[in-house]
């Protein structure tokens, strides 16, 4: 809906039933999301759980920035009780979730700033912000600062992440493009994140980095070959928020490479 010149307002509600893991008529433990009705189990979990979701944004539109707000309430007829484990300390529990919060955008001369912060009804609060920056024809940069709570719950959340769900993690990426001609392309990037609660069979605060070099080149026209290297060094180390004072030796370094040749 265009309330303004700048201004555009967007309302939405769902009403669906969503396969769960049931363990009695007003409890499930987990969602489903394999689709897959095999088993008896899997036949008894479907489409158990009623899920309605409802809410709007609000956005406003300049020339060179963009700011908007996000209200969104998640609502389950039945209680989402996940198992009684350490690392499940902090995840949702209830029937209701609601999810608030704001993202911007903002060009300056060559660079683009961008970011959005949201808050639960837990009280957890996610921020993800970075900047795109071409520093000429041949470099271009990226800089992105990642925090999601331990407990922030954001069910449809797909923000920039090494978990899998944007939840108990902080991290710090930085990358890079090298263009010298059309021909060939040089990139790398340096990723560094920490999960500061547990995590499923990580019993304690871990951290770990990621850091990958690729060239891209088109030597001829119908070669376009790309070269990549990835190395994954993880430990596992006790961190301020560790219960007990467990310390364990780093896990061995990951590194794989390849070659990929299309013609």
């Amino acid at each position: 809906m265009q309330l303004a010149r700048q201004w555009e307002l967007t309302g939405f509600y769902s009403r669906i039933r969503r396969d769960a893991n049931q363990v009695d008529s007003i409890t499930v433990s987990s969602l489903q999301t394999s689709g897959l009705h095999r088993t008896a189990a899997e036949i008894s979990d479907k489409a158990s759980l009623l899920s309605q979701d409802w809410g709007g944004h609000l956005r406003w539109q300049g020339r060179q920035a963009s700011l908007g707000f996000t209200y969104l309430q998640t609502r389950y007829d039945k209680r989402l009780q996940r198992a009684d484990r350490a690392y499940n300390q902090y995840e949702f529990a209830g029937h209701t979730n609601t999810v608030w919060g704001f993202n911007y955008t903002y060009l300056w001369r060559n660079m683009n700033f961008f970011g959005e912060a949201g808050r639960s009804s837990s009280g957890g609060v996610g921020v993800v912000s970075g900047v795109l920056a071409s520093f000429s024809k041949r470099w271009d940069g990226s800089l992105i600062f990642r925090r999601y709570d331990r407990n922030f719950h954001s069910f449809y959340g797909n923000a920039f992440s090494e978990n899998s769900r944007n939840i108990n993690e902080t991290g710090l990426y930085l990358g890079g493009k090298y263009t010298p001609n059309r021909r060939w392309q040089v990139g790398a990037y340096l990723d560094y994140f920490r999960f500061p609660w547990l995590k499923y069979l990580v019993d304690q605060p871990s951290q770990a980095s990621a850091r990958s070099f690729g060239v891209r080149t088109a030597l001829v026209k119908r070669l376009n070959g790309p070269f990549r290297h990835f190395t994954n060094k993880k430990k596992r180390i006790c961190l301020l928020a560790c219960l007990k004072p467990l310390w364990l030796p780093p896990l061995p370094v990951v590194a794989s490479g390849w070659v990929l040749i299309r013609i």
